[in-house]
């Protein structure tokens, strides 16, 4: 029998960040021990992380995007934090330079 209380061992989390036109420079996200990861020279307009097992001593999780269109001032960058299949956070940015960062604590 579970009771609501029970604490879940471990969270299941993915990060998508896409923008309609440009490039996207830099991705930092927490990893599935708890510390961030930073990527650079990402190809193409979109990136997904897959699903990460993040244990549940880990309280935060956050995840930031850095991009640019120099050709598209309406360019926009999605960013979402998926928490077990569920989008807990989703923010945007438009413009020829677009940076997001975006925290879920569960």
């Amino acid at each position: 029998c579970k009771k609501d209380d029970d604490k879940k061992s471990s969270y299941e989390v993915e990060y998508k960040v896409s923008i309609s036109s440009g490039s996207l420079s830099t991705i930092v996200y927490t990893n599935n021990q708890g510390d961030q990861s930073t990527l650079t020279s990402i190809e193409g307009t979109s990136w997904s992380s897959g699903k990460i097992t993040v244990p549940s001593n880990v309280q935060v999780v956050g995840f930031g995007a850095n991009a640019t269109s120099a050709a598209d001032p309406n360019a926009k960058m999605t960013l979402q934090i998926i928490v077990d299949g569920e989008v807990k956070k989703e923010n945007t940015s438009t413009g020829t330079v677009m940076s997001l960062t975006s925290t879920y604590q569960f």
